[in-house]
């Protein structure tokens, strides 16, 4: 129970598989949570590639979402001094001239592949350059397009485009306004200047004056409007802050806030971001490169892709009334296999980034057929997966220390994943550096709380928030032993998916 004079902040986590609250003190301490699994919706006429999100049932799931988690908190609501949002990325809203919402689509949604493939064959190389993202189909312009295309009517009356988590924003306060990092994710700045990237857009078809007012991660935006208030019980004219893009508030909540420092959100996807002081692009486009919330700080990413999900479909695919959140039954499993799993190898989801190659590829199981170590059980099948997990995690690190030319100067490791202790411990033995990890697993809504306390002035910025809310645990340490015979099941893994790299040519 919460003191009745102690301040606290809210923070609203719209991911990709589920949604979230969080009530967090001012110390980052967590008062209260509630969370609800989510999906989008597949489009019927354009299924399997088409999805697009309920606003109004969204909306009125994360107010309810919010009256939860102040009650598990025992907060009043007069002791919340800020609410903030944040959430997957590249998901978008457009509204109209009226605030109404015309179109909100997540991340998933993939109607636009052919328009995004178009813009990719004619300014692939100046998309990737100005914006340090491909491919297209996922970005704003060619979901424009795509709309211009086959919904003209609906394309006419768009006026304003919101990420997911300034669209929270919007419903709270009224105010139609986009964080610089989150309108860098939709594909709309240049990333070298972090201000739109007009000329690009221009010649892309994009409509001018459709990218709302920008605002900064930690800047108050207005006030809980009136029907806000009925809904979540927030009073109203509580101020509504700026938060981000979750991977990026995801660094913030692990104290990744220094040039050379790398996180992981090991969550539904597993981003891996490296931290600059300066503008990195890859020559051959395997990465993205986009905007940290702090000024002047970029980010290098290297995504090994599903990670929490394809976790979670083994776990319940290989143990039938296991889920993947049950971390005690998966730890007890995991732990009956040794480093390597007894040979078996799995490539589901994870592997090394390739952002212009997106593509899928052949994967799966691979065990020694007849295994010299009796049948092949449960518990190697999961740790194969963490394993895999693990590996993609360290190829993906390589490929960012070799694009920086430079080590990474410190590794953090959060995100529901974190959650396990064999797998924290796999991920150090395999990268033989040490992890640094926050005590707290829910870190992008702790980053989004760090910016909720500067806008409420309770720190002077971004960096002195992340110091004094982190509240990071003991690192994990690298086993020397285990290290080396890692490196001997990486280097096999690695060999293995070059093969099947070759398999997916051919098929």
């Amino acid at each position: 129970m919460a003191r009745p004079d102690e301040r606290h902040v809210v923070a609203i986590d719209m991911g990709s598989s589920r949604l979230r609250c969080l009530v967090v003190d001012l110390r980052g301490r967590i008062a209260g949570l509630s969370l609800a699994e989510w999906a989008p919706d597949v489009v019927e006429e354009l299924a399997p590639v088409g999805r697009a999100i309920d606003p109004k049932r969204t909306w009125e799931l994360i107010a309810r979402l919010v009256r939860s988690a102040l009650r598990d908190a025992g907060v009043r609501p007069r002791q919340v001094a800020a609410v903030t949002a944040t959430s997957q990325r590249e998901g978008i809203v457009l509204l109209d001239a009226d605030g109404v919402e015309l179109y909100a689509g997540p991340n998933s949604d993939a109607r636009a592949f052919f328009e995004g493939q178009a813009i990719d064959d004619e300014h692939g190389d100046e998309v990737y350059r100005v914006t340090g993202h491909v491919p297209s189909l996922l970005f704003v312009p060619a979901k424009l397009r795509w709309f211009r295309l086959h919904q003209p009517e609906l394309f006419e009356r768009i006026r304003t485009v919101l990420s997911l988590d300034s669209w929270i924003l919007f419903k709270l306060s009224g105010e139609p306004v986009i964080e610089r990092s989150a309108a860098a994710e939709i594909g709309m700045l240049d990333v070298a200047r972090g201000d739109p990237a007009t000329d690009l857009l221009q010649r892309l078809g994009v409509p001018g004056g459709i990218l709302p007012r920008l605002v900064e991660a930690g800047q108050p935006v207005g006030e809980i409007g009136e029907s806000a208030a009925s809904r979540t019980g927030l009073p109203r004219g509580t101020p509504v802050v700026a938060g981000g893009p979750d991977t990026q508030c995801g660094l913030l909540g692990m104290g990744v806030v220094g040039a050379g420092q790398v996180g992981i959100v090991a969550g539904s996807t597993a981003p891996v971001q490296m931290a600059l002081d300066r503008l990195v692009l890859d020559d051959e486009r395997r990465t993205w490169s986009s905007l940290h919330l702090l000024p002047g700080t970029w980010v290098l990413e290297s995504n090994i892709g599903q990670a929490g999900t394809a976790f979670e479909w083994v776990v319940e695919t290989v143990a039938p009334g296991a889920t993947a959140r049950d971390f005690r039954a998966i730890e007890r499993m995991a732990a009956r296999s040794p480093a390597g799993s007894d040979g078996v190898l799995a490539f589901v989801g994870p592997r090394l980034a390739h952002m212009r190659d997106p593509g899928p590829r052949w994967g799966g199981l691979l065990f020694p057929v007849p295994s010299p170590t009796g049948p092949i059980d449960r518990g190697q099948l999961v740790r194969a997966v963490m394993e895999n997990v693990a590996f993609a995690i360290k190829a993906n690190v390589a490929q960012l220390e070799s694009i920086v030319g430079a080590g990474a100067e410190q590794v953090a490791l959060g995100g529901g994943m974190a959650r396990s202790a064999t797998f924290r411990r796999i991920v150090a033995d395999c990268l033989g550096r040490e992890i640094q990890r926050p005590r707290a697993h829910e870190v992008t809504s702790l980053g989004a709380a760090m910016a909720a306390a500067v806008g409420v002035g309770a720190y002077a910025d971004l960096r002195a928030a992340a110091k004094a809310m982190a509240r990071l645990a003991p690192p994990v340490t690298p086993d020397p032993v285990m290290q080396l015979e890692y490196e001997e099941h990486y280097q096999r893994w690695l060999a293995v998916g070059e093969g099947l790299k070759g398999m997916t040519d051919t098929l």
